[in-house]
């Protein structure tokens, strides 16, 4: 009377299938995933979020999917339905691709209202996060929250993992500690990273956070902080030790101090490059910038600030500076500390008129 079971492992045709009802063609999340992670898939698919009342409360966790390659890609739909966790606050990610490769998420709500991180992306290579609301709790200020985060440790934000080949585009992104980072190591960054047309609001400390990063391309973005109302330190684009080939562009960087600036005497940087590697081959760029309404009324506040490094070219910004209420602080448009390699500065535009005590710079060298 002995039985005998055996799973076997089919790849998923390519077609278009639906999940996360009773009547779809995949109950569930679990469901689907145990399937990919295992038989994987013969051509390109696409999963059609279609969950009860437009909402699934399942988290969608991936890890290295086989059949997949440029051609054969697997993309998740959410046309405009909610994904969120079903665990208590602070639990995990909603998503996260873990070793996966030729992934697509669009169209989608992820409700990281009770969770850590909205998107997390683990050894990844090839994927597109396009058109999607990412939205971690205002109320979140741990350093392990984040809308959309590269890390290689599933309880940090911090941790460097390898990612290649990653678009980040058109979503509206809101909160965590870090809104979007992404975490290299020093012989072995993160390269080939795209985060263009993006909103990016409300983060606690960083909009934008890179770290060993080279080939990435930052542009196009609106950075602001308008409804925040735990303010702290604001840092619109961060990039960190290690950046070669970072191009930061046609960003609007605005309203850095929340809906009651009164409250906060706290500083504000608006594009920061410290330790930069760049070379003549891979210049790092900061190109047509627009940064405007530095709203506190006290405080230190920083447009451009480049410290130590190599190759930081400065070209074709403007940054304007004229908050009347201010009643003190420092203000450093553009501001180039320590010992640097080829700087450069050309072409921009400072305007500074910011009312209250306190010195101030168009450009400190």
């Amino acid at each position: 009377n002995d039985t005998l079971r055996m799973i076997l492992c089919q790849p998923i045709p390519a077609g278009t299938y639906t999940i996360g009802s009773p009547t779809s063609n995949f109950p569930s999340i679990a469901a689907l995933s145990s399937i990919l992670n295992c038989g994987g898939v013969s051509g390109p698919v696409t999963f059609l979020f279609d969950g009860p009342s437009n909402l699934i409360t399942e988290q969608l966790a991936l890890g290295s999917i086989p059949g997949t390659s440029t051609t054969n890609t697997i993309t998740f739909d959410g046309q405009g339905d909610t994904i969120r966790t079903a665990g208590s606050a602070g639990s995990a990610q909603v998503i996260v691709l873990n070793g996966s490769k030729h992934i697509r998420l669009r169209n989608m709500y992820v409700d990281a209202s009770l969770a850590n991180v909205g998107i997390q992306l683990l050894d990844v290579e090839n994927i597109r996060i396009v058109n999607n609301t990412v939205a971690v709790s205002l109320a979140a200020t741990s350093t392990a929250t984040g809308g959309i985060v590269a890390s290689g440790s599933l309880t940090s934000t911090t941790t460097a993992t390898t990612a290649t080949d990653v678009v980040v585009d058109s979503n509206l992104v809101i909160g965590g500690y870090y809104t979007i980072r992404f975490n290299g190591a020093a012989g072995a960054p993160v390269s080939n990273i795209r985060i263009t047309n993006n909103r990016v609001m409300d983060s606690h400390v960083y909009a934008i956070y890179t770290i060993q990063a080279h080939d990435v391309l930052i542009e196009n973005n609106e950075i602001a902080r308008p409804s925040r109302t735990d303010i702290t330190t604001f840092y619109g684009i961060y990039n960190s030790t290690g950046a070669r080939g970072v191009r930061v562009s046609k960003n609007r960087i605005h309203t850095t101090h929340g809906p009651n600036p009164s409250s906060t005497s706290y500083a504000a940087y608006g594009i920061y490059y410290t330790g930069a590697a760049g070379d003549s081959i891979a210049p790092n760029l900061v190109s047509n910038n627009l940064l405007y309404n530095f709203n506190s009324l006290t405080g230190s506040i920083y447009g451009i600030y480049v410290t130590g490094g190599a190759h930081v070219y400065v070209l074709h910004n403007t940054t304007v500076f004229d908050n009347d209420s201010s009643t003190s602080g420092l203000v450093y448009a553009n501001y180039f500390l320590g010992t640097g390699t080829d700087h450069r500065f050309q072409n921009n535009i400072t305007y500074v008129s910011r009312a209250g005590s306190g010195t101030k710079y168009c450009l400190y060298i």
